[in-house]
């Protein structure tokens, strides 16, 4: 199962990518969400973002996960003018931990359908 701490992943996007992407999130713009184990603790994701744009932005990442479920590396592609590491990554990341049913996160005090909610 995908499990991550959401806010292991602020270090390694700009706050306003994370922030934005966090809405993007909440407001269901993810349109496709897909991922693949590609080693014990490397994944790799692949899915549609709705932007301001007509077309949905197609985005593709990485993220390695440490031990404790924190962020170790992240590295996204992306079609929108941004290009990387941008707030479609982020709802793109954090839409596949809750595709993935994760319900409690940094000892079971918060969860990514509590972060979709609380607006």
């Amino acid at each position: 199962m995908f499990f991550f701490i959401p806010d292991s992943l602020r270090r390694h996007v700009p706050a306003a990518a994370y922030d934005r992407g966090l809405l993007l999130f909440r407001g269901r713009k993810v349109l496709a969400c897909s991922l693949e184990l590609v080693s014990e603790r490397r994944w790799s994701i692949e899915g549609e973002v709705q932007g301001t744009q007509f077309e949905p932005y197609e985005v593709q990442l990485t993220v390695q996960l440490d031990g404790r479920g924190g962020v170790a590396q992240f590295a996204s592609d992306c079609t929108c003018p941004v290009g990387a590491d941008c707030k479609h990554g982020v709802a793109l990341v954090l839409q596949a931990a809750a595709q993935q049913g994760v319900n409690a996160l940094q000892g079971g005090a918060y969860s990514l359908h509590q972060m979709r909610r609380n607006e």
